[in-house]
């Protein structure tokens, strides 16, 4: 989901007509990520390992929402934009930043008393701040302690669970290093207090399953011993799984907006599919799973498994998660030689000639799940960039798969070609994806034509719930093992 608050109402913001020159580009690279983890205590597994985010919502690694904001903040003091005395500053996120990308900042409001300002990547606004000119606030010291100090892993909390939640997050270190002028203009615990609001989201609470939406920081006399954030969740709107917090410490006091997103999506585990299988039913397949390692081509791999076919699950990055599929299809109560599976390292966007050379036994049937992230961050209509990379995995890298398969063949080779309902519906924001999909289509057709031997079953599915298409809002979806099963028992034509 690469739009964060695809459901929430939210104004419009108004561009100056002499808006300000843009500051330079910043890269948010991985070195700038392990630092800012390092400053504020956030270790969330979705900004700090590619392979784990990749079951997350966001695809992959992204930049935490609060490194953003303060960049912005530093260079909006540092270039002058905005000088002392500050008042406080707010942050709102719209569309998710990847690792290694290249962000910009540009002025677009200053009405003298407010400067809002846009964080873009390319022409997509990802992020609005805007930052209050006046004094601080005159608070009572409030000097809260850190209770015990965390074990460094973000907790996994269930939304029932946040109803209440309270407690206190300890600073981490020093920010001043990636946030020289703010630092210099607020006071190095300010800093560290705003840094550590990432903590509390990205650790604490929501924790494990948490996305950034919104910060309200305002600035407050004194603080500068405290050495802890205090934390109180005020709401929880479960119909966008949305929870408002309000924090205070070391000099700042604010309001804080998080969505506590979808855990990842569990597969039915093998004894539960083999229910829906007679155990002898696919035996004699030798079957490729192509993306096998979770998601829709997890569960066709036990479905094959549980019915006697001998599987190799192919994996890109997960590894570990293919290895745990093959486990729990050898742990499988049948006889053994009915349920062998192997792993295989395999990516479409590579030379299959290569990789193919790992097959023990040329494959019975192919079954292709291989997908690049589908939810994008697209400025306008349509990307090149984006459909060029939806090609490589849904008609490129599958003819490149089929070609060498079928290099000498004398017997029939099966294969199911997953396509989607999207090229029919044409939902807002997929086009690059359903045109990428219908290629797919047109060239199983002409391969089918070309190749006898080949036989490719094409099938339009319905969304499915999975790690792709799960969102913080109820979205309908059909139920994968009612969807597959009959495709994947059905004589692939």
């Amino acid at each position: 989901m690469s739009d964060i608050s695809d459901s929430i109402a939210k104004p419009p913001v108004r561009k100056l007509k002499n808006a300000m020159p843009e500051t330079p580009f910043k890269t948010f690279s991985w070195e700038l990520q392990r630092h800012f983890a390092h400053v504020s205590g956030d270790f969330n597994p979705v900004h700090m390992d590619d392979v784990a985010a990749r079951r997350t919502q966001a695809g992959k690694a992204v930049v935490h929402g609060m490194h953003l904001a303060l960049w912005g903040l530093d260079r909006l003091i540092q270039e002058e934009k905005i000088v002392a005395p500050l008042a406080g500053f707010k942050a709102r996120f719209t569309k998710m930043v990847y690792v290694e990308e290249t962000a910009s900042l540009a002025v677009v409001r200053d009405d003298g008393t407010q400067l809002t300002a846009q964080v873009r990547v390319g022409n997509v606004v990802v992020a609005t701040l805007s930052v209050t000119r006046g004094p601080m606030l005159s608070l009572e010291a409030s000097t809260p302690h850190a209770d015990k100090e965390d074990s460094g892993n973000p907790v996994e909390l269930k939304l029932e669970d946040l109803n209440g939640k309270s407690g206190t997050v300890a600073f981490s270190h020093d920010a001043e290093s990636l946030f020289p002028a703010a630092t210099r203009a607020l006071g190095a615990t300010r800093i560290q207090a705003i840094a550590t609001i990432s903590r509390l989201v990205g650790m604490v609470c929501p924790g494990l399953h948490s996305i950034a939406y919104s910060y309200q920081i305002a600035f407050a006399e004194g603080g500068e011993g405290d050495r802890a954030l205090a934390f109180q969740v005020e709401e929880v709107d479960e119909r966008f799984r949305l929870l408002t917090q309000v924090v205070w410490g070391g000099g700042v006091k604010g309001t804080v907006v998080a969505l506590a997103r979808v855990p990842p999506v569990e597969q039915r585990h093998i004894g539960e599919v083999a229910k829906f299988v007679a155990p002898e039913q696919f035996r004699g397949i030798t079957a490729l799973v192509v993306g096998g390692s979770r998601g829709l081509g997890e569960l066709t791999a036990k479905i094959l498994a549980a019915g006697g076919a001998s599987v190799v699950i192919t994996y890109a990055v997960g590894h570990r998660e293919a290895l745990a599929v093959c486990e729990e299809i050898r742990a499988f109560g049948a006889p053994p030689e009915t349920k062998q599976a192997e792993t295989m390292q395999y990516d479409v966007r590579l030379s299959a000639a290569t990789q193919l050379k790992q097959l023990r036994v040329p494959p019975t049937h192919v079954y292709y799940f291989a997908t690049s992230a589908i939810f994008r961050r697209v400025d306008g209509v349509f990307s090149s960039a984006v459909f060029e990379d939806f090609c490589r995995f849904y008609i490129t890298g599958f003819h490149d798969l089929c070609e060498q398969l079928m290099k000498g063949r004398r017997e029939a080779l099966h294969v199911l070609y997953p396509s989607s309902v999207a090229v029919a519906e044409r939902p807002a924001g997929l086009t690059e994806y359903a045109m990428a999909k219908a290629g797919g289509e047109l060239l199983c057709e002409d391969l089918n034509r070309a190749q006898p031997l080949l036989k490719i079953h094409v099938a339009r599915l319905p969304r499915i719930l999975t790690d792709q298409t799960a969102t913080t809002t109820d979205v309908e979806t059909a139920d994968a093992l009612t969807t597959l099963l009959p495709l994947v028992q059905a004589p692939l034509c």
